[in-house]
């Protein structure tokens, strides 16, 4: 009867081998107390504690909030920028529209019932403010920040009903509390105010680019004071020194043109005087006409 057997060599015996090797060797097993997580070490210890860390601190946070939604609010504080010749609400106006829309005095009321965004919407509501900003403190306060729409011109109606146009080509109101330092805007008129932003007088929109031009120009927003628009677009201006008309003509080619009014006013207003010329046309390109009194 055949069979065979397996023999099983003993294991070779154990050489000393280099200190690097055995070094390796043990950097590679993990150590009692530690979790290995791909090629990095986390220690138990550790994990567990930035844990507790993090739950005490959402309770914490969490006691924070319930604590501040329950408290009254101390006081209502608001600011208004009116740093670009444009005062026409105070924080005293806006307090007493927040307190008309909203029905009630916001002092007193818990921070909780007191939405941001919702009042955010309301100050922003009103026909002089472009943009608002509303945050609470711990202490219970309640701050508003608003943004004043900056005016560019003001616009004289054929009935005589005026409004404002800002930098963005929006229109709103006058104010009694403030009239801005800004050229007016004539001609044969009738713009309504709302909606306030779209014209169905055409010739005041497309004229709003050198209305904004004279704006952002502190020499021609000190120069020029009056616009005359008309019906068929074309653009009259009317400078605050002398007697003198500017035939602009339609509102194309616009830092040209001023750019040669700036050089007749050089070269011949401060030789001549203003009161040499009755007027001046900057309609043809490359060319400024001067019409001299009398003629």
């Amino acid at each position: 009867m055949a069979f065979s057997i397996s023999l099983k060599r003993p294991p070779a015996p154990r050489r000393n081998r280099p200190l690097a090797d055995y070094e390796a060797e043990k950097q590679q097993k993990p150590m009692l107390g530690e979790l290995r997580f791909g090629q990095g070490k986390v220690k138990i210890r550790g994990f567990v504690m930035a844990m507790v860390l993090g739950m005490l601190a959402l309770i914490l946070l969490g006691s924070v909030n319930r604590y501040q939604n329950n408290m009254p609010c101390k006081a209502l504080i608001i600011e208004v920028d009116t740093t670009h010749d444009n005062a026409f609400a105070r924080p005293a106006n806006l307090r007493q529209y927040i307190t008309s829309a909203w029905g009630r005095q916001l002092e007193g009321e818990k921070m909780g019932n007191i939405q941001l965004e919702e009042l955010e919407a309301t100050v922003e509501q009103n026909p002089y403010v472009k943009n608002a900003e509303v945050y609470k403190s711990i202490q219970g306060r309640l701050y508003v920040e608003a943004e004043m729409r900056k005016p560019i011109a003001r616009v004289i109606n054929e009935d005589g009903s005026q409004f404002y146009l800002d930098e963005a080509g929006e229109k709103f109101p006058t104010s009694e509390l403030h009239a801005a330092n800004v050229p007016l805007v004539r001609g044969s008129l009738v713009e309504q105010l709302a909606p306030i932003d779209s014209f169905e007088c055409v010739t005041i929109e497309t004229a709003i680019p050198v209305l904004k031009y004279i704006r952002e120009q502190p020499f021609w927003n000190a120069m020029i004071s009056d616009v005359y628009i008309r019906q068929d677009g074309e653009l009259l201006l009317y400078p605050r020194l002398g007697e003198m008309y500017v035939e602009f003509g339609q509102p194309v080619r616009i830092a040209e043109k001023f750019e040669n009014f700036r050089l007749f006013i050089e070269q011949v207003c401060k030789q001549q005087g203003w009161d040499a010329y009755k007027g001046v046309s900057l309609k043809y390109r490359g060319q400024v006409v001067g019409k001299r009194r009398g003629k």
